[in-house]
């Protein structure tokens, strides 16, 4: 549904403009510029938040494969990232005491990506 700008088979349950909205980073510039006058924000380089997940604004800053406006959160055992410039999005599940642990979401986005014929950036 997240993917499809709120539908999910034909059936539109929230206004693609609330959409866009939760995709959108929604942390303060202020709050982005450390104390040294660098840009970080506390999620890392290259990525802010939106309304329930981190917002990927600049993954080149950061390394990462995924296309910019990429959403992705993790939880204990779960993790999961859609990513419109790809059409893709990813579930991922694991029963370990301690959550994903050991890299989990970076290796799967690495593998999944690397999968990927012609990756948007």
């Amino acid at each position: 549904m997240i993917l499809g700008g709120g539908a999910l088979d034909g059936v539109r349950l929230l206004k693609p403009e609330t959409v866009a909205m939760m995709r959108q980073n929604h942390l303060a510039e202020t709050f982005m510029v450390t104390s040294n006058g660098t840009r970080a924000s506390p999620l890392g380089t290259g990525i802010g938040f939106g309304l329930c997940w981190a917002v990927w604004f600049d993954p080149a800053a950061r390394g990462a494969p995924v296309g910019a406006g990429t959403i992705s959160w993790g939880g204990s055992g779960s993790w999961f990232w859609i990513d419109p410039k790809n059409d893709l999005y990813f579930v991922g599940m694991i029963q370990r005491l301690g959550g994903t642990g050991g890299g989990m979401d970076a290796a799967t986005r690495s593998i999944t990506y690397q999968a990927l014929v012609d990756p948007k950036k």
